[in-house]
């Protein structure tokens, strides 16, 4: 008897045993889907959670489609309109489905959404940028967007502009408005200072012949304006040429050029050979005359500035010319002094007049006929 007690006792416990295994084989899934808010805004996103148990596989439909994990979660894509997200889990005991709506807000009362950004944020100085835009709530007008801060005026619900020659750092903000009121978006792009300027200035030679020219070079980059100093004066182009005057005396050119990032100044100095040696040259023609006869002088001088005669004649001359004298009674020297280029040097001629003195008069004094009687004649 005691041992039958025992055997049923075995056979009931192994019927349970396999009762509970059974049960857990053959439990149906369960499945929970959820939305962290609703509604949203219009063109917002939402995000989506699910847990499932007893299941080994899901399947999304609906809002969203294919293979899921039992358990996630999920960002809707831009979201326009209501949406229903719905999810079917599959185990042994067999499939569970569940859904969730994310509410939309209507456009009418959703702020506008202004996307806005740059193509790049750090430019170089005058490098350029591209600016793009996207909207969504905004009214139907063909401009609901209003440009500010390093740009303006009225821009479309899209699109994208180029910034150019960019030389300040600037704060782009677009504003557009819908029924749901104004929404702002700003961008800031940043731009590397201007490079100091640069200055070349030379000169086609820099040691040239007493009264020669020269012809000055420069060119300036990164500049806005150039003024001259030295030899020369005045404001000048940021690249040029400039042919000195006839230059007598060693001279220095500068230019000083301005930019953005200050200014940068060059000196080119030429040297002028010493002036040539003056020369002048006196004649008298003829050099020998009679007495109470005159004389002409002939002269030219090369390298000089003025010349001055003296001795039997006086005052300033002329570089060059003739002279007649007076009516001569005895000899005479004229001289001729003549100054140089550099107005220190001087240098003097003179031509003499020889005056030949006169023979001592003589007389013949005759009667015809020499011999005569009283009272008559002869001819003298």
């Amino acid at each position: 008897m005691k041992t039958q007690n025992i055997l049923s006792f075995i056979l009931f416990s192994i019927i349970m045993l396999w009762g509970n295994i059974s049960l857990a084989a053959t439990s149906k899934p369960t499945v929970t889907i959820t939305v962290a808010q609703s509604p949203i805004v219009y063109g917002g996103t939402g995000t989506i959670s699910w847990s499932s148990t007893n299941a080994t596989s899901c399947t999304a439909s609906g809002g969203w489609t294919g293979a899921k994990p039992t358990s996630g979660t999920y960002i809707t894509p831009s979201l326009t309109k209501s949406t229903t997200y719905s999810i079917s889990c599959t185990g042994n005991g067999g499939s569970k489905s569940a859904s969730v709506t994310e509410s939309v807000k209507s456009a009418s009362i959703s702020p506008p959404i202004v996307n806005l950004s740059a193509s790049i944020t750090a430019a170089p100085y005058q490098g350029s940028a591209t600016l793009t835009w996207t909207t969504l709530n905004t009214s139907s007008v063909a401009t609901p967007c209003t440009a500010s801060g390093g740009w303006s005026g009225a821009k479309a619900a899209s699109g994208s502009v180029t910034l150019a020659s960019l030389s300040n750092t600037a704060t782009y903000t677009l504003t557009c408005t819908g029924q749901g009121g104004s929404t702002s978006s700003s961008v800031i792009i940043t731009v590397a200072p201007p490079p100091p300027p640069v200055l070349t200035l030379t000169a086609n030679s820099t040691s040239i012949a007493y009264g020669a020219t020269a012809l000055l070079t420069w060119s300036a980059t990164n500049a806005t304006s150039c003024l001259a100093s030295g030899g020369w004066t005045g404001s000048e182009a940021v690249s040029g040429t400039y042919a000195t005057p006839a230059l007598t005396t060693a001279t220095a050119y500068t230019l000083t050029c301005t930019g953005a990032s200050g200014t940068v100044a060059q000196t080119v100095n030429i040297i002028v050979a010493a002036p040539p040696a003056p020369t002048v040259t006196l004649t008298a023609s003829p050099a020998s005359v009679a007495a109470g006869a005159t004389s002409v002088l002939t002269w030219s001088s090369t390298n000089t500035t003025s010349c001055l005669a003296s001795g039997s004649w006086a005052g300033a001359q002329a570089l060059s010319g003739t002279y007649t004298t007076l009516a001569l009674n005895s000899s005479t020297t004229y001289t001729l002094t003549c100054t140089g280029l550099d107005n220190v040097t001087t240098i003097a001629q003179s031509a003499s007049v020889t005056v030949n003195p006169s023979s001592s008069p003589t007389l013949t004094f005759s009667a015809n006929p020499a011999s005569i009687a009283m009272g008559s004649t002869a001819a003298l």
